[in-house]
């Protein structure tokens, strides 16, 4: 018998529903696990922007120049610790990726273009991020603080209208500044948190705008520019975490391990024994 027409219809397309269904299921039921194309591989990708006045995250000098793919070893810092202990964890090597680019707007499209499972570099969390990435649960915190020389009358944000400030390009110090108005073309950029220093300590620029933290990882380097003070508390809070390719597994596994080593008490020692010393 035949049916008619509008009947034949709807049951084509319920049919069609069904197996989009059931290939939809079938495709998430069988997507790719980060996790395991990590143990098939042996090893654990890093990626990261290393640079010698950040205790997270450095490159072992003793070990000779930076490479371009190294292991724990040709590096040193809290990310590299913790990365290191993160894949032992699941039972693989760990190999550091650093970016070519100093610039933290580099890190996400080194990590999304591979090879590279994650992001471990002081990487705080922001909504543009967010829409690009995963993040796991954050492991740190800071706080923005506005820095000046010791002479300077800057005291607030009011006082920064016409002043020039210097910044690592890509970090959120950046979009910092630029929300205190500060026109592009007085923003100066310098790859290295020393080089910025500099550029304030010799006037070259007004001010500038630096992560600290209750650790005190950057009072160190503070005491080497004394000549620098703080003007004002920017009143932002901002969580680091690792970043993951959006919807990899990685994600848990790395939440299970930050957790861990919050309750050891393992998280907060190896921040405090990666501090750089005062010289």
């Amino acid at each position: 018998m035949r049916l008619p027409r509008s009947v034949a219809s709807t049951m084509f397309i319920a049919t069609l529903l069904v197996l989009c269904f059931t290939t939809c299921v079938s495709a998430s039921d069988s997507a790719p696990s980060a996790l395991a194309a990590i143990k098939v591989r042996g090893a654990l990708v890093m990626v990261c922007f290393p640079h010698q006045d950040n205790p997270f995250i450095q490159v072992n000098l003793k070990k000779g120049p930076m490479k371009k793919i190294g292991t724990a070893a040709d590096f040193k810092g809290v990310d590299v610790d913790l990365m290191s202990e993160f894949a032992k964890s699941i039972g693989v090597s760990l190999e550091v990726r650093p970016i070519s680019t100093p610039s933290y707007a580099e890190l996400i499209p080194a990590l999304l273009a591979g090879p590279g499972d994650l992001i471990a570099s002081s990487f705080s969390v922001t909504p543009a991020r967010v829409s690009q990435v995963d993040f796991s649960d954050p492991y740190f915190e800071v706080y923005q603080v506005v820095l000046v020389h010791r002479d300077s009358k800057i005291a607030g944000p009011k006082d920064l209208a016409g002043t020039t400030a210097v910044v690592v390009p890509g970090a959120m110090m950046e979009a910092t500044i630029r929300e205190f108005g500060v026109p592009e073309e007085r923003i100066h950029h310098q790859g290295f948190t020393r080089d910025v220093l500099l550029e304030v300590l010799n006037r070259e620029a007004d001010f500038t705008v630096i992560e600290l933290d209750e650790f005190g990882t950057r009072t160190p380097l503070l005491k080497e520019f004394s000549k620098l003070k703080v003007a004002f508390k920017v009143g932002r809070s901002e969580p680091y975490a690792f970043a993951v390719p959006k919807g990899s597994d990685l994600r848990e596994a790395l939440n299970g391990f930050i957790a861990t080593v919050r309750e050891s008490g393992e998280l907060a020692a190896t921040i405090k024994r990666n501090i750089i010393p005062y010289k």
